[in-house]
């Protein structure tokens, strides 16, 4: 079992934009692992409505399950290509944190390919960047904002196995 956490940017309709993520996983054979993440954009972007001459707060937020394959194992370092496919909703809000009433509300599918290299401090802790793509499989067409877009990720990794097996606990079995 591992936890990820991780912050992608992109650019969201030509300006710069940061996605946070929290992942659970299980890992299968040491290569593979399958989990669940939810996934939200931090970065305050601001449209101005006009008619209102208030500011909106663009949003998106989706959970997404994914799936990730480790093709390179050396020493500490680990290279692998996640791929998650997220449903969610974008919307616009007068408030900051989205809450309050939304306009243009609709649901969203996104699917996100990339590619991550990874260094693991003492075989617990993963450390590492990649690169890929957010490709909207359904935008909100209420929105006037564009979410396709390459992306660069960071991301930090607990590693539970190695966590319970060098503090002398036992790890479930079956994993």
């Amino acid at each position: 079992m591992s936890a990820k956490y991780d912050g992608k940017n992109a650019m969201v309709s030509g300006r710069n934009s940061k996605t946070n993520s929290i992942k659970l996983g299980l890992s299968f054979g040491k290569r593979f692992s399958i989990g669940l993440g939810y996934n939200w954009l931090s970065t305050d972007i601001v449209q101005l409505n006009i008619a209102e001459r208030k500011e909106q707060f663009v949003k998106l937020r989706y959970v997404a399950p994914y799936a990730e394959y480790i093709f390179f194992r050396k020493n500490n370092w680990e290279a692998s290509i996640p791929v998650q496919i997220g449903v969610g909703k974008s919307f616009l809000s007068y408030e900051k944190n989205g809450n309050g009433p939304r306009v243009g509300e609709s649901w969203t599918w996104l699917y996100e390919p990339a590619m991550t290299v990874e260094y693991k401090f003492f075989g617990m802790i993963g450390v590492g960047v990649g690169g890929g793509y957010r490709i909207m499989l359904k935008n909100n067409n209420n929105l006037d904002t564009r979410f396709t877009s390459p992306i660069y990720t960071w991301r930090v990794r607990l590693i539970f196995e190695e966590i319970f097996r060098k503090s002398g606990l036992k790890w479930p079995s079956g994993t």
